[in-house]
């Protein structure tokens, strides 16, 4: 039967055909249906479509699992190599050290033989220095003793030249110094050319001794004969240097000026030759004119002569700021061993400390 069939109409007042109830849950029944199947199939698409997308995760989730399974493989695989490969580095380390300690003590072998070398090559040129410097010293004093030599045999014919004052120069001097005995002053030039000839002729025992026997003033006629001593003086300084003296105090070059006269010529004289020829014992007393020129030229004299051992100012007047100097001096000196001041003898030492 059709469904026009079942339906049973009725016609209502106004004329419209109303359906019974039947008929019309049948077509919501129907139409609830067909929205179900509708949603059934969306449902199944989303299934489908959720399906394949499970599908493609899992796929996926099986490549990433497989990558990384692989990853893990070659990080392995790569962390025994680089293991291998520190064991190689740290083996070479090791080997490395091993062979810087080889070297370092090879090194220090090498520093001790140098070290030894240099310190014998140290003492070889030192010994070499000094064989060299006792050279010097020998054939300065071979040329010293050549030099001397010489003099001696030019002396041989040497004549003192100073002329002897004549009478009336004597008795001009005796004019002009009241005081003066004609006698003491030839004596003095006798004196000064006898110690004259004895230096020239090395017939001294090294002593050097001028004291006149009364102190008379100085005549511009004596004049030539304290160059002939000043000259005599300066070619002393051979003999000095080629005698061997026993140094005592009785035996040893010194020069002594007492009881005279010395005006600034003659001192200036004294001065010139005595820069080379350096005298053990220098000593000057009772000079009339004693005065700052002497003074400065004794104390030169004890400064830049290294060899004297004995210094002297007697009978005269220090001012205190010479005192002074001489101490200065004496403190610095490498010889000096005693000093003899007016009225006073005493050690070098006891003058710088007192």
């Amino acid at each position: 039967m059709s469904d026009n069939e079942n339906i049973k109409k009725r016609r209502v007042g106004d004329g419209s055909v109303e359906e019974d109830s039947a008929s019309s849950e049948l077509t919501a029944i129907k139409s609830l249906l067909q929205e179900v199947l509708n949603q059934n199939r969306i449902q199944t698409t989303t299934i489908q479509t959720m399906q394949r997308d499970m599908t493609r995760l899992s796929n996926k989730c099986d490549s990433m699992e497989a990558s990384i399974q692989n990853n893990h493989t070659t990080n392995s695989t790569m962390t025994t190599r680089l293991g291998n490969s520190c064991d190689r580095i740290e083996r070479k380390l090791d080997q490395h050290d091993t062979l810087l300690q080889d070297q370092n003590r090879a090194q220090a072998a090498t520093n001790n033989v140098i070290r030894t070398h240099s310190r014998v090559h140290s003492n070889n040129h030192n010994v070499l220095r000094s064989a060299i410097g006792g050279l010097d010293v020998k054939l300065n004093n071979m040329e010293t003793k050549q030099k001397y030599q010489e003099i001696l045999l030019q002396n041989q014919k040497w004549e003192y030249s100073a002329p002897s004052p004549s009478q009336e120069e004597w008795e001009s001097f005796a004019d002009n110094d009241t005081n003066v005995d004609i006698d003491d002053a030839k004596e003095f030039l006798q004196e000064i050319k006898k110690v004259t000839e004895d230096m020239r002729w090395s017939q001294t025992n090294g002593c050097i001794s001028l004291s006149p026997m009364s102190n008379f003033l100085y005549n511009r006629m004596f004049y030539p004969h304290w160059e002939e001593f000043a000259n005599a003086l300066e070619q002393y300084q051979y003999h000095i240097k080629c005698t061997d003296y026993i140094t005592t105090d009785n035996n040893k070059p010194s020069l002594r000026l007492n009881g005279m006269e010395l005006p600034d010529v003659v001192i200036d004289l004294l001065s010139r030759v005595l820069k080379s020829t350096h005298f053990h014992a220098f000593s000057i007393g009772d000079i009339s004119n004693f005065n700052d020129h002497i003074i400065n030229f004794a104390l030169e004299y004890l400064k830049t002569n290294v060899d004297m051992q004995e210094f002297g100012i007697n009978n005269n007047i220090m001012p205190m700021k010479d005192i002074e100097r001489l101490s200065e001096i004496v403190k610095n000196h490498p010889s000096i061993k005693r000093l003899e001041l007016p009225s006073v003898d005493i050690p070098h030492t006891q003058l710088i400390t007192g």
